[in-house]
C-alpha cells in the first residue's frame, strides 16, 4: 500500500500546468517522505532483531505523518488539488495503520521473547 501511495504522490507532482508541479521543494519532500515510508518498512522487515525492526517501523510511521502533513500543505496552497490530496491522505492513513499493526505485532513478539 505504501508503494502505491508513493506512486500516486509522484503523479500528483507531475500534473501539467501551474501549481504543485512547479513547487519543486514541496513535491520533492512529499516524494522523499513517501519513499521513506516504503523503504523503512522493507528494511525493518529484513532485520532479525526485534528492536531494530521496531526502530525502522517507527521511522516509517513518522514518515507517514510527514506525508499527511505535506498533503495538507499542498491542499492549502493548491485548492484545485484538494480532492486528489484528500484521497491520497486516506491511502496514507491506511498505510500508517498497517505500519502501526506491524509495530504492535513486533512489540508483542518482543514481549513474548522476554517472558520466555
Amino acid at each position: 500500500m505504501a508503494g502505491g501511495a508513493a506512486g500516486r504522490e509522484r503523479r500528483l507532482c507531475a500534473e501539467p500546468g501551474p501549481g504543485l508541479a512547479r513547487d519543486f521543494g514541496l513535491c520533492g519532500q512529499v516524494q522523499r517522505a513517501a519513499v521513506s515510508m516504503m523503504s523503512n518498512v522493507a528494511e525493518g522487515f529484513e532485520r532479525i532483531h526485534l528492536q531494530e525492526k521496531l526502530q525502522f517501523y517507527n521511522v516509517a510511521r513518522g514518515s507517514s505523518a510527514e506525508v499527511r502533513s505535506l498533503l495538507y500543505v499542498a491542499e492549502d496552497n493548491y485548492p484545485s488539488l484538494a480532492e486528489q490530496s484528500a484521497s491520497l491522505r486516506k491511502d496514507v492513513v491506511r498505510a500508517g495503520k498497517l505500519i502501526t499493526g506491524l509495530i504492535q505485532s513486533t512489540q508483542q513478539r518482543k514481549q513474548a521473547q522476554k517472558n520466555s
